[in-house]
């Protein structure tokens, strides 16, 4: 693994773990990828491990909560929705043992997964915030942090002269009021690569 984390690094890549065990997120840390993706069942000496060696978390709280909530209704079989009712407590408590060791944290969807869907994602801030993070840090987690893990932060991530220029402007304060964030009706324009591709009234 280590071998192949550092072919990567040679060729400027990122490198992502999909990791969801103790001893394989350990394992993956100390071979130096980027981030772990999931990160469920994190203890206390692999949230260490990974502040030591700068490893960042993507922990998709989503995923399993949608599969856990809607899965039966929505065709999934029962034995994975049982799974993602089991992971659940789990995955929260990795999360705010990585929050509490000062760990860093990015957002992502595992999108693909049943029930996330594109165009959605904006309610991962919104359980990253319920579970630990400020708003403020939430919606970091969703431009900056997430740009700098991706080593793309003099792309995009934040708003400044240069930058893609791929925003959202929402009619509330989200500072104030986080749950904007995830509702279409709260959007009043949208640029894409400074181009205004979405504009609402009001």
């Amino acid at each position: 693994m280590r071998a192949g984390v550092e072919e990567a690094h040679k060729a400027f890549r990122t490198v992502a773990a999909h990791a969801q065990a103790t001893a394989g997120i350990k394992n993956a840390v100390r071979a130096g990828v980027d981030s772990i993706e999931h990160g469920v069942w994190i203890d206390d000496e692999a949230a260490g491990l990974m502040l030591e060696h700068g490893t960042t978390l993507v922990p998709t709280l989503t995923a399993p909560f949608l599969i856990a909530s809607g899965g039966l209704a929505a065709g999934i079989p029962a034995y994975m929705v049982d799974k993602a009712h089991q992971v659940l407590a789990d995955h929260v408590a990795s999360y705010k043992c990585v929050l509490a060791a000062g760990v860093k944290v990015a957002m992502g969807t595992d999108q693909g997964t049943p029930l996330s869907r594109p165009g959605e994602n904006a309610q991962e801030i919104l359980r990253m915030a319920e579970h630990g993070l400020s708003p403020a840090a939430a919606i970091l987690a969703a431009t900056r942090w997430a740009a700098r893990l991706l080593q793309i932060e003099g792309e995009c991530g934040d708003l400044r002269p240069g930058l893609r220029a791929d925003i959202f402007v929402l009619k509330q304060d989200p500072l104030t009021r986080l749950s904007a964030v995830a509702e279409d009706a709260a959007i009043a324009a949208v640029v894409k690569g400074g181009n205004v591709v979405r504009h609402t009234a009001g």
